[in-house]
């Protein structure tokens, strides 16, 4: 019997647009390992984007939990987690990455359960560490020894997973391709919609609920396509999530009160694939920072992404023909935990900038990706905003640490509370026992 050679494991529990640029570690790690099967771990609204990569894992297993949205672990965390790792079986993996930009209690629990001799891991914020503790407690787990690869605040997530697989140099990513049939499917679904290849903006105005700061104002958007058909005769095509169909149907009545000629595409996860050749088909894309515009870029097309602070500079613009638009505040990589309620660095990119890079990338020619950086506060407006940041994120901190306080104190109680019971328990018995015995004195 031919004996299984150990695989490769990667947990990637981000949103859709890291799953998009995750796809450049797949074949990085596969040549470091050759012959051995690589599973990718995923969310699973996304698992059905990794079938898309130029170099798909061999396995995907579905991860039903978001790390991200759990604030303290429970009894009801532990059993969610245990489904998750009686897909995984110890022993069958000789290397472990958690390749998340930051990292989250599930790596180290996941490395502690598979026991692969190599654990990979991003840097695990502190406020994790209380949290991975108490789940080790209760799923009955011995902490593995993590190897953490360092990053830096200026580094892009591609040169990040470089890094991660340990691969010097810069390797291009491999390109992204439509099936034949697939792009047949989107020439028809255009045609439905009453739109032509090539003649049209695919713009994704809106992204992920759980970020809403970094969403440019609507109408901003709105002036953006209309000077588009006026100058070109583009249609528009929105794309979003099924879920955010109602939204993307009021936005194509604002368009089309403008006289913007527009429709409307609503995908679900198992359509990813006629979403990308819907991208491929269109003349450009205008986006915020979200997964479909990592998307268009994967699939070089060329368009505009509108940039926040949060996570700049880690998602910059990588693909031939892109132009991302940002206004630099001393308050960056507050990773959307904003000071002041609203993305006011989102707001201070104006319409004006965002059409010159439109104008630039439909007339070209632009081959590189460019971001343009627009100097929009003075000396005096950068000096308060850095301060008011820090002293908010400081305040952030403090209640992290208490937060941390009270984690730890309420491990201390539900152990001295087991203990007690089980002393409790030990007397019960002990009586029973003496009472039997002087029973049958």
């Amino acid at each position: 019997m031919e004996e299984t050679q150990p695989g490769t494991l990667i947990l990637h529990a981000g949103g859709f647009g890291d799953l998009v640029l995750a796809a450049s570690l797949v074949p990085l790690l596969r040549a470091q390992q050759p012959g051995a099967k690589i599973t990718l771990a995923c969310r699973s609204e996304f698992a059905a984007l990794a079938l898309l990569y130029p170099d798909p894992p061999d396995r995907i297993v579905h991860v039903d939990i978001n790390p991200y949205v759990w604030a303290v672990p429970t009894n009801e965390l532990a059993t969610e987690t245990r489904l998750l790792l009686a897909q995984l079986e110890p022993g069958s993996f000789a290397r472990f990455y958690s390749a998340e930009l930051r990292s989250t209690w599930l790596g180290p629990i996941i490395a502690a359960h598979v026991v692969a001799p190599e654990n990979i891991i991003s840097n695990l914020p502190v406020t994790e560490r209380a949290f991975i503790s108490s789940m080790l407690r209760r799923l009955g787990l011995r902490a593995a020894r993590l190897q953490y690869v360092r990053s830096d605040a200026t580094i892009h997530e591609l040169a990040r997973y470089r890094r991660l697989a340990g691969v010097d140099g810069d390797p291009a990513p491999l390109p992204w391709t439509v099936a034949p049939d697939i792009a047949d499917v989107a020439i028809a679904q255009l045609a439905s919609l009453g739109l032509e290849p090539a003649r049209f903006v695919a713009c994704f105005p809106f992204g992920s609920p759980s970020t809403l700061a970094k969403r440019w104002a609507g109408e901003n958007f709105v002036r953006v396509l209309k000077g588009a058909q006026a100058r070109w005769g583009f249609d528009t095509l929105l794309l979003g999530a099924a879920a955010e169909r109602p939204y993307l149907d009021a936005f194509a009545a604002e368009l089309a009160e403008e006289g913007v000629t527009a429709a409307v595409f609503a995908g679900e996860p198992y359509e990813f694939s006629v979403v990308a050749a819907l991208l491929v088909a269109s003349r450009a894309y205008l986006a915020n920072d979200t997964g479909l515009a990592h998307l268009a870029q994967a699939h070089q097309i060329a368009g505009v992404t509108i940039y926040g602070g949060g996570t700049w500079p880690f998602y910059a613009p990588w693909g031939p023909q892109s132009i991302g638009v940002v206004a630099p505040l001393p308050c960056f990589q507050c990773y959307w935990d904003c000071a002041f309620g609203r993305a006011v660095c989102v707001e201070r990119v104006d319409v004006e900038a965002v059409e010159r890079a439109l104008r630039d990338v439909v007339e070209g020619p632009l081959l590189a990706p460019r971001t343009d950086a627009l100097e929009r506060v003075t000396p005096a407006e950068a000096t308060l905003i850095a301060l008011a940041g820090n002293t908010y994120h400081q305040a952030q901190e403090d209640r992290s640490a208490r937060l941390r306080a009270i984690w730890r104190l309420r491990e201390v109680i539900e152990r001295g509370l087991a203990r007690a019971a089980r002393r409790s328990q030990g007397h019960s018995r002990g009586n029973d026992m003496r009472s039997g015995i002087d029973g049958n004195a």
